[in-house]
């Protein structure tokens, strides 16, 4: 699977996690994700607008990693940056350290809980 179709099914599963994990039905709670992105108009042109038009309910709020990269941000630095921020969502990097040290969750026992999850894991 390409990288996106990677990141946009990371993404999806989040989504479901906040949303459909909760018992609650979307409308009930306004819900706020942090997300790390290479900068905040891409984010909601690939992703973010049809989310937010269809869960109005949901503000994201997108933390833009150029200024990082401009000044030649490290793996160390986006570690340090994740660890200080704790985003909901990441993008970039290797997420497979982030997963060896604890530092993301395993979505799929939670989606697999879901009685609104459509992810066939």
């Amino acid at each position: 699977m390409n990288q996106l179709g990677i990141r946009l099914k990371l993404f999806l599963c989040l989504i479901c996690l906040l949303t459909g994990c909760t018992g609650m039905k979307p409308e009930d709670k306004a819900t706020k994700i942090k997300v790390f992105y290479h900068d905040k108009q891409s984010f909601y042109k690939i992703y973010g607008k049809l989310y937010t038009a269809q869960n109005p309910h949901v503000e994201i709020e997108v933390v833009s990693l150029d200024d990082y990269y401009k000044k030649g941000f490290s793996m160390e630095g986006y570690r340090e940056l994740v660890k200080k921020e704790q985003p909901d969502l990441i993008f970039n990097f290797d997420l497979q350290s982030f997963v060896e040290d604890g530092m993301l969750v395993d979505l799929e026992p939670l989606l697999k809980k879901s009685k609104t999850s459509t992810w066939n894991g």
